[in-house]
C-alpha cells in the first residue's frame, strides 16, 4: 500500500476483499484508491469522508450563488416594507 502523489491512499483489490473494514478503517476519513494490476479501479470513502465531501460541494455551490447575487442591483427597502 502506497500513497499517490495527490495524497490519496491506495490499496489493492485483494487486500480490500480480504478484510474490507480493516482496509478502509486504516485510512480514517481519507479517500482510498483501490488498485487492480496497478491501475485504479475505483475510490472508497468512509461515511464521514463522504459527508465532508458533500458539505464542501454545498459550500462551493452557495459561494457561487453569493457571488452571483453580489453583482445584482441593490434594492433598498425599509423595515416597514418587509
Amino acid at each position: 500500500m502506497a500513497d499517490l502523489e495527490t495524497n490519496i491512499a491506495t490499496i489493492t483489490l485483494c487486500d480490500l476483499k480480504r478484510d474490507p473494514k480493516a482496509a478502509i478503517a486504516a485510512y480514517g476519513d481519507r479517500p482510498v484508491a483501490v488498485l487492480e494490476n496497478g491501475r485504479v479501479m475505483f475510490y472508497c470513502l468512509s461515511a464521514a469522508g463522504y459527508k465532508a465531501l458533500q458539505d464542501s460541494l454545498e459550500d462551493l455551490e452557495l459561494g457561487a450563488i453569493a457571488d452571483a447575487r453580489a453583482n445584482a442591483p441593490v434594492v433598498r427597502v425599509s423595515l416597514d416594507e418587509l
